[in-house]
């Protein structure tokens, strides 16, 4: 029997084509649209910001959100699906036997204890993970915010701020995402993992890695940093991308209008 499913290749083509295709489909003004969403409705009126506390650049499915002044990031409560995940033992890279794991239960309950009790870094300044939470909310309408959403991730970021974590900020920033730079024993190379931060100690640097927990000697580790941005994905009301694009290679243009799924007949909302 033979197998009709799409190719690597074709399946590359065919999402690079709908992209274009979703954002050609954007009517004229959008970019004004929503700058004025997220500059007026939020930053100003719902956060209090002033012209010249924040900017917002159009970039090729994203929008990058610069605040400038007093900023934090608070702890994100919510875990993605894919953080229960655990790794194939034997698919890990060899540095990972010079990197202690623990499976234990009771340490994962007394983590996700430690998530949900984790307050935000300060009571005062722009919260960078509800500014961007609040934007995307805004944007989530069923007209030209929506496919703004649907076509574009909002990033949220803060120039020049250090965001190298040092001192007591390990124990502030416990259960954040955070980027660990170390160096690999064997072969002298620099690598860098991601992961949800859960404790430093005076011998290791503890992460939860898609729920297994990762030790690290700290004599290995040069630098655990925040991200520099948060981003945020787009709205979700309509279908999947993985189901748009097989609908779109399954389909002509006409169908999909006639489905009303992203190309209304009509046209969009001006």
């Amino acid at each position: 029997m033979q197998d009709h499913s799409p190719s690597p290749t074709t399946q590359s083509s065919f999402r690079h084509s709908s992209t274009a295709l979703f954002m050609s489909a954007l009517p004229a003004g959008y970019q004004d649209f929503g700058n004025f969403v997220i500059i007026q409705k939020v930053a100003k009126e719902q956060f209090g910001l002033t012209d010249d506390q924040i900017s917002v650049e159009w970039k090729p499915g994203r929008i990058v959100v610069t605040v400038r002044g007093n900023v934090f990031l608070s702890n994100d409560e919510e875990i993605e699906d894919d953080g229960l995940e655990d790794f194939d033992e034997e698919e890990v890279d060899p540095l990972e036997e010079d990197l202690e794991f623990e499976d234990d239960d009771e340490t994962e309950e007394e983590e996700e204890q430690e998530f949900e009790q984790t307050p935000s870094a300060s009571s005062s300044g722009v919260d960078v993970t509800q500014l961007a939470r609040a934007i995307n909310m805004a944007l989530d309408d069923d007209g030209v915010g929506f496919q703004i959403a649907e076509t574009h991730e909002i990033e949220v970021t803060t120039p020049g701020a250090s965001n190298e974590l040092t001192g007591i900020m390990f124990q502030a920033y416990k259960g954040f995402e955070v980027m660990t730079d170390f160096q690999d024993p064997k072969t002298k190379k620099v690598k860098t993992i991601e992961g949800r931060l859960v404790e430093r100690n005076d011998e290791f640097t503890v992460l939860n890695i898609k729920g297994r927990m990762k030790k690290i000697k700290n004599d290995m580790v040069l630098s655990v940093k925040l991200p520099k941005a948060k981003k945020e994905k787009g709205a979700a009301k309509s279908c999947c991308l993985s189901d748009i694009l097989y609908i779109f290679y399954a389909s002509t243009i006409g169908k999909l209008q006639q489905q009303q799924l992203l190309l209304p007949k009509d046209g969009f909302e001006g």
